[in-house]
């Protein structure tokens, strides 16, 4: 995600609801996706165990997030919302 001139993203969960050790979101900063470079992940059934992630601030104009799956078993996936810093 890029969003020209600003300083800082803000993510916010809504939802959160994976199989856990199976489909994990990765996120980092900058253009391009690097696991590797990660700064956290979340994983499993966050929503029902009422363990929402906190909201998550970048800095910079420039993130990333990575979902990976096995694709075995379905749930409801994720949901979130940004607020772009000045």
């Amino acid at each position: 995600m890029r969003i020209h001139n600003i300083r800082s993203i803000t993510f916010y969960f809504t939802d959160f609801t994976t199989e856990l050790f199976k489909d994990v979101l990765e996120y980092g900063v900058g253009p391009d996706v690097d696991f590797n470079q990660a700064l956290g992940e979340f994983q499993g059934n966050l929503t029902e165990l009422n363990a929402l992630p906190n909201p998550v601030t970048l800095e910079g104009s420039q993130s990333w997030f990575l979902f990976s799956t096995d694709m075995n078993i379905r749930y409801t996936g994720f949901e979130m919302v940004y607020f772009a810093g000045m």
